[in-house]
């Protein structure tokens, strides 16, 4: 059997540009001298899998009591024989191998069934059903067919974490298909892993504390019955840990003999060629994961974690993953460990940083039910900004992003109306257009913010809408944007085929809407401009 807690199985990069695979307690190997500074998987989706796996590895083993521990460990990492004692009695749950007399991990003992190819644990390959369609047009089948058990703990641990709906019966993840997840990036893999590392006392508010029997955190570990309309999973039945080891698919790896890995290209004595799946996997209802945001109805009270949409994550998600936000009857909540990290730990680690600023990193699929059509992934500068101008910080970064969503949205309302003589008619793929003009405006943002920062303190929230204060600098920035963006594009068409008057029209219209005193003018509280 291949153990996962002892065995080096994690690929990383050392900060001399050393690549290596280690066990999960050598993570502090080396850290004062030549750090381990990330995971360097195979593919993006792995590494932030992993990421995850490690965090969720020491939440589970090493959650401090309280913040002066936590502090502790950061300023003098555990050793790796402090790490692989604390990781020790979990042991039983990270076995990898076809001995399926006792637990395997994330698996399901003794399920037989059709053998499927290993290519279909990837959420971006075809299915059956495109297969036998011959409908696998851009990513064809059989281009994976054996793993190493590194890389196929890895693929496992990725689809069970983002599963999406894959037919009758078969589960989405605990946070559901393709969540965001978000995560405070370090200058090594150790603070990565450990600024994501809540206090035990505040986990008691995503499950039970008191289930400590290691089934209710890792569920494999039970023989779960599989019943139809079988009951929801809920946090009060689990312990809040179980949320990074969530098992909505019943699956069993199948090995085979030796051969090498059609993703490392590492040889393996005993390779993964494929695994037997069934439905009524766990039925997870709403958890508030500590990586994920989520949106929280304000009249139900029902909860649903972020998840990416088409066009990656640019700023835009910026009041989705760095702060709160309120509208008529949705209360957007970033990740828990987010307003933990700013509130109790940010200024802490900032003396410790020599000035280099902690980045949020986030990633996740963007899900079509069960079709993946994109990896995306992104980061975001950290500002430390004092608590007593914190809600005018985040009040005025929550303009600046509306603002730039409502211009977004009337540039490609009227590049539709000077194409087409009925919008509603539209054709083509516009998303391109928003596309751009979050790029093209992202730096020009976090300006923004810097600005505001900087005159918050003296000025408070009316300074920033004085005539050349952030407010009316962001205002030309976007101005400038929504006529570049809609000169550009509603002259895609050739000369002899575009409307002259149709696209005047639509750009003085562009323009009224733009310069009205309502909307954006009203959002950035500029009265004249």
């Amino acid at each position: 059997m291949y153990q996962l807690l002892d065995s080096p199985w994690l690929p990383v990069l050392r900060a001399d540009g050393t690549v290596e695979s280690i066990a999960p307690y050598a993570v502090t190997n080396g850290h004062d001298v030549n750090p381990v500074i990330s995971v360097h998987a195979v593919r993006p989706d792995f590494t932030g899998s992993l990421v995850q796996f490690l965090i969720g590895l020491t939440q589970t083993a090493l959650a401090p009591e309280n913040e002066r521990e936590w502090r502790r460990l950061y300023q003098t990492p555990p050793s790796p024989g402090e790490l692989r004692d604390a990781f020790h009695p979990y042991e039983s749950a990270f076995a990898l191998g076809p001995d399926t007399t006792q637990p395997i991990f994330l698996q399901e003992q003794g399920l037989e069934g059709q053998i499927l190819p290993i290519s279909r644990l990837f959420l971006e390959m075809p299915g059956e059903n495109a297969e036998k369609n011959n409908t696998d047009l851009f990513l064809k089948r059989g281009g994976i067919e054996r793993l190493c058990p590194a890389c196929a703990a890895a693929a496992l641990y990725t689809f069970q974490t983002h599963a999406s709906f894959g037919g009758a019966g078969h589960r989405v993840g605990l946070r559901g298909g393709g969540p965001l997840s978000t995560v405070i990036r370090g200058h090594t893999l150790w603070q990565t892993i450990w600024t994501n590392i809540l206090p035990a006392s505040e986990m008691g508010r995503f499950g039970d504390l008191s289930r400590t029997e290691n089934d209710a955190v890792f569920p494999w570990l039970r023989q779960w019955e599989q019943k139809q309309g079988q009951l929801t999973v809920t946090p009060s039945m689990m312990h809040p840990c179980h949320m990074f080891w969530g098992m909505p698919r019943r699956i069993r790896l199948e090995f085979g003999g030796e051969g090498y890995c059609d993703l490392c290209g590492a040889q393996a004595e005993s390779s993964v060629t494929g695994f037997v799946t069934k439905s009524r996997g766990m039925n997870y209802g709403f958890w508030h994961h500590t990586l994920t945001p989520v949106s929280m109805n304000t009249k139900t009270q029902e909860g649903l974690c972020k998840h990416v949409q088409p066009g990656g994550i640019p700023y835009r998600y910026w009041t989705i993953i760095m702060q709160a936000s309120s509208g008529k009857e949705i209360q957007n909540e970033p990740a828990p460990v987010i307003p933990h990290f700013l509130q109790h730990r940010l200024k802490y680690v900032s003396k410790t940083t020599g000035g280099r600023p902690f980045r949020v990193w986030s990633s996740g699929y963007d899900m079509d039910k069960a079709k993946a059509r994109c990896y995306y992934e992104g980061t975001m500068p950290v500002f430390e900004i004092d608590e007593d101008i914190r809600p005018q910080f985040e009040q005025a970064a929550q303009a600046f992003v509306e603002s730039a969503s409502y211009a977004s949205s009337m540039t490609i309302s009227q590049i539709k109306a000077a194409l087409f003589s009925n919008k509603s008619e539209a054709k083509g793929d516009f998303s391109v257009i928003s596309s751009r003009f979050w790029q093209d405006t992202e730096t020009a943002f976090y300006d923004a913010l810097k600005s505001a920062e900087s005159i918050l303190p003296e000025k408070g929230f009316e300074g920033l809408s004085d005539q050349g204060g952030p407010n009316h600098v962001w205002f030309g920035i976007l101005r400038h944007e929504v006529f570049d963006l809609f000169d550009e594009y509603s002259l895609s068409l050739q000369i002899g085929e575009s409307n002259p008057g149709r696209i005047a029209r639509a750009r003085r219209d562009l323009s009224r809407q733009f310069h009205s005193k309502k909307g954006i003018r009203t959002l950035l509280n500029i009265i004249e401009a």
